[in-house]
């Protein structure tokens, strides 16, 4: 069981650069399907897509196919905590 000592503490942030201000908006209102996740990085709008282990990966137009992902598998408990 995980005890939280202590409450998070709010900080003051400054509002960032007009460009950064209009990434946070555009993310905010996306439409993200299931399974995909979309950050800024870079200064850009970044998407991915994950599935579990095992499930087919759907790969968009232009292969428009999906990916048999049953021969994957998924790292052990010990190697998804070992340091790279």
């Amino acid at each position: 069981m995980t005890v939280m000592l202590e409450r998070p503490t709010i900080i003051s942030v400054p509002p960032g650069s007009l460009r950064f201000q209009a990434l946070c908006r555009t993310l905010l209102t996306m439409d993200v399907p299931v399974g995909y996740r979309a950050e800024i990085v870079g200064g850009n709008i970044d998407s991915r897509l994950t599935v579990p282990f095992g499930e087919p990966l759907h790969i968009p137009a232009p292969f428009d196919c999906d990916l048999d992902t049953s021969t994957f598998r998924a790292p052990t408990e010990e190697q998804a905590t070992e340091a790279p």
